[in-house]
């Protein structure tokens, strides 16, 4: 059992990527702290809990139709007004967020799908449940910079990594243990992404497929640090991060298709490889931009 430090209740961070495989569109990471009375690997099991409005897999959630965008915001909006995000204005939240202003296409406010995004419920849901958020902070990376940091680490992984730890570094309270997700398989993160940014390992817990598990020393804190494969799926603290990065990502997939012309309630292309009208939407922004600020490398 992972017990608090300071001997008061156990602070968890959650940290999730969404946009980790397009071409089109930003990769956004998200991290979630929450407070809570407990072991965050028996009591904080997704499967645990059932909010008003279902909590899974968030690309589950966001399915490619308007009712998932709807559910998807409204349970979006709740995680946020939990963790004290009042305000309904975008740009402001967008700010609040990250720490950066963004062009969002004048068109999009919120609610952006639900007619009512405001849902006090899920708030309600979580105080019962003895769950606090303390802070939700995001990274959003569009293609340009993405495209420039890749020419510089040369491995996507590496880059999910560091914008990881980038989120840990930037969260101001302090915090018992970091449940994240397996970043492309990877299972030995010491030798991989450690020793190239120097963090210092206390104490390595477990290094498998579903689950690499270590004690931590950054230089400003010490915690453990979970990376788990199919995160998202299975814990909430994961779970709650990988939902609030999709929304900011389907709103700025949204924002960039109203770019190019598609004004569709949902976005009209995914930005994936596999999707037809990912293409069509890339030929029109090409027509606009030079390629590498709008199309990743990898």
């Amino acid at each position: 059992m992972i017990v608090s430090q300071s001997g008061d209740k156990v602070r968890v961070v959650g940290i999730d990527e969404n946009g980790y495989g397009p071409v089109l569109g930003p990769l956004v990471v998200t991290a979630i702290l929450l407070e809570f009375d407990g072991d965050p690997f028996e009591e904080l099991k997704t499967e645990n809990f059932n909010f008003p409005i279902k909590v899974q897999d968030s690309k589950k959630i966001f399915s490619r139709n308007l009712s998932g965008y709807v559910a998807g915001e409204i349970l979006s909006w709740g995680i946020l007004l939990a963790g004290g995000y009042e305000t309904m204005d975008l740009r402001s939240m967008l700010k609040k967020l990250t720490g950066e202003d963004f062009d969002i296409h004048p068109e999009i406010e919120v609610p952006v799908w639900a007619k009512k995004a405001v849902n006090l419920e899920i708030p309600a849901y979580l105080r019962k449940a003895g769950i606090r958020i303390l802070e939700i902070k995001s990274k959003v990376v569009f293609p340009a910079d993405f495209n420039e940091m890749i020419e510089m680490v040369d491995n996507k992984s590496f880059l999910d990594y560091l914008l990881f730890e980038h989120l840990l570094y930037k969260l101001e309270f302090d915090f018992d243990v970091a449940m994240m997700g397996k970043i492309g398989g990877t299972k030995f993160y010491e030798k991989n992404f450690f020793m190239r940014t120097g963090t210092e390992v206390v104490e390595t817990f477990e290094e498998k497929k579903k689950i690499s598990g270590y004690r931590l020393r950054l230089p400003h804190r010490e915690f453990d640090a979970y990376f788990i494969l199919n995160g998202d799926e299975k814990y909430l603290p994961i779970t709650l991060a990988s939902i609030i990065g999709k929304y900011l990502r389907e709103i700025f997939m949204l924002s960039l298709n109203y770019e190019a012309g598609f004004k569709e309630r949902i976005p009209y292309a995914s930005g994936y490889k596999h999707d037809e009208r990912t293409k069509v939407l890339m030929e029109r922004l090409i027509q606009r931009y030079p390629e590498e600020e709008v199309v990743r490398k990898r």
